[in-house]
């Protein structure tokens, strides 16, 4: 369905429990699903700060535009 592999190895799990079962992502992802970026790079650790463009551009590319972009959104897919 979705190309998982294109994301850090530590971050396929979560995205893949986002996308596919709608369970909410740590901090991090749930920042940058909700299009907060200066929450994105507050909550992102020294692994996922350089990612952060390429996870981006993953999001864009591959998830539903319904799924992501504001926190409203987030909490519409997730069925909150």
């Amino acid at each position: 369905m979705y190309d998982y592999n294109k994301l850090p190895l530590r971050l396929q799990e979560p995205m893949k429990l986002y996308a596919e079962d709608r369970i909410r992502p740590g901090g991090f992802l749930t920042a940058l699903l909700s299009n907060d970026l200066i929450l994105t790079f507050r909550q992102a650790d020294k692994n996922n700060e350089p990612e952060i463009i390429n996870i981006i551009f993953w999001v864009f590319w591959e998830l539903p535009v319904g799924s992501w972009g504001s926190r409203e959104k987030v909490e519409e897919w997730l069925g909150n």
